[in-house]
């Protein structure tokens, strides 16, 4: 059956008005951090946890956390801005794989949302965006594109979780 000529161009209308408004909307993403070791708890702002990965500057926030968690500062500097390649399109598609379904659940063991609801839709969201912007991903990037006002990082997997992207870069690289 076909469609009335006039109703075709209001669905056109319709739908390229949506597309605009889509894309005028901000991408929301991770305000704040609640880094994990143990029993210890410390919520840092992403932009100061952005600061001293770049700077080495240890906001007065992390100073005690780092202490008692007996880490030292460019460790974990390391631990955060430490990269792998990636390209996004890749990448996309090996973590729709079953095999890049256990990846999003280990590496979702260091890195999660709090309410942990679609924590697989939200870590694949966050590790492909951050690999769009330059085909390089790291767990800084990943933190700062996470889908939710808070993420969840556990201190003591984040070598694991960043292992388990290194072996995806392989994975990818082998595909190609």
């Amino acid at each position: 059956m076909m469609m009335p000529h006039s109703s075709r161009y209001r669905l056109l209308s319709c739908a390229i008005g949506f597309g605009i408004i889509i894309q005028a909307l901000p991408v929301f993403a991770a305000e704040q951090v609640m880094l994990k070791f143990g029993m210890l708890r410390q919520a840092i702002a992403v932009t100061e946890l952005s600061n001293f990965a770049q700077t080495g500057q240890v906001p007065s926030s992390l100073q005690a956390y780092m202490k008692l968690a007996k880490k030292r500062p460019e460790e974990v500097r390391q631990a955060l801005t430490r990269t792998v390649k990636l390209n996004a399109v890749a990448l996309d598609q090996l973590l729709k794989s079953p095999t890049g379904g256990a990846v999003l659940d280990q590496v979702g063991e260091a890195v999660y949302s709090s309410t942990s609801r679609n924590n697989r839709v939200a870590l694949r969201t966050a590790l492909v965006q951050s690999a769009s912007n330059d085909g390089q991903l790291s767990l800084l990037e990943a933190i700062q594109n996470y889908p939710t006002a808070q993420v969840q990082v556990e201190s003591s997997r984040v070598v694991n979780a960043y292992r388990q992207l290194s072996q995806l870069e392989k994975q990818i690289r082998a595909r190609t």
